[in-house]
């Protein structure tokens, strides 16, 4: 039997994805955690824009975490991501909590591997792959924070991991790896308001 044609397997693995996303909808609440207040916001970007986009990398992060599924999350920063967005399949869509479960809840696809990249709140790329760290680690770390804590040490992106094994959640900063608490989502939500803070003047 021949192999199927890459493109096929793209085609298959979107088409999986959108008709995943479309019965997520109906069954993710429409929760939100308790009003996080800032000072001052980047001149260009909207409170409200920047807490939804906070909001659904946070119940993404949750979800996963409560199913036990694994995640490499990496957002852009000053340092142009777009050698390793062309390691992947590059995309163009809307950061939703629904769009980032679906492509990792879905194990057999093909966008299941790799890393998710976001840049200016769009996913812009599936399934990239990163260099991993040289450096000693804990084994408790699989590959995708030894991906995370690589990228990080070599650009100042943002990387947010849940673990496949444990569900636990953490997110990489300067090539460190840091725990955040998993069980409750307006602490997510509180850490990576922080965490993100480039986003703030």
């Amino acid at each position: 039997m021949g192999s199927t044609p890459l493109y096929l397997l793209i085609i298959s693995g979107f088409t999986v994805i959108l008709l995943a996303i479309l019965n997520l909808q109906r069954r993710i609440p429409n929760t939100r955690p308790r009003r996080i207040r800032f000072k001052r916001i980047h001149k260009d970007l909207a409170l409200s824009e920047y807490e939804s986009f906070v909001f659904q990398l946070s119940y993404s992060m949750k979800y996963l975490s409560d199913n036990s599924i694994g995640a490499l999350i990496v957002v852009e920063n000053r340092d142009n991501l777009q050698k390793y967005v062309i390691l992947g399949y590059e995309v163009k869509a809307k950061l939703t909590s629904e769009f980032l479960t679906t492509v990792f809840g879905n194990k057999k696809s093909a966008l299941h591997d790799g890393g998710v990249i976001i840049r200016n709140f769009e996913i812009v790329s599936v399934s990239s792959y990163f260099p991993v760290t040289q450096s000693n680690m804990t084994s408790s770390f699989g590959a995708r924070h030894r991906a995370a804590s690589g990228l990080t040490e070599t650009t100042d992106a943002i990387a947010l991991v849940v673990s496949e094994t444990t569900g636990n959640i953490s997110y990489s900063k300067g090539g460190k790896i840091f725990e955040i608490e998993k069980d409750n989502l307006d602490v997510i939500c509180e850490k990576l308001f922080q965490v993100l803070s480039f986003y703030i003047d």
